[in-house]
């Protein structure tokens, strides 16, 4: 799943880079050569997940166990034109509310 992510990606930026690079004149304008696209796009995703224990949203409803994730998601790559290495880092983080069966 993350390969296909990263193809994605990849692709994404490489169009987005060659509309960019267009030149701003109204005439046809022939696209970036493929040489020209960012390349080398690498993805890596890191999660931590914690157990914050039980709590109670109100005094009316069921227990609910909170669950909190924090991530980290950062796409790197090459651009040939610029020739720099650019990486973008996106942090991510969210809370998981689980009822809790009580008895």
């Amino acid at each position: 799943m993350m390969i296909s992510s990263a193809v994605a990606v990849a692709a994404s930026i490489a169009i987005a880079w060659s509309i960019w690079s267009l030149p701003s004149s109204s005439t046809p304008s022939v696209l970036t050569a493929a040489s020209d696209a960012p390349r080398d796009v690498e993805q890596v995703v890191a999660w931590e997940t914690s157990d914050e224990g039980l709590a109670m949203l109100d005094r009316e409803s069921a227990p609910v166990r909170a669950i909190h994730q924090q991530g980290i998601e950062q796409i790197k790559w090459f651009d040939p034109q610029a020739n720099a290495t650019v990486r973008l880092t996106m942090p991510q983080e969210q809370v998981i509310l689980v009822e809790e069966q009580t008895y």
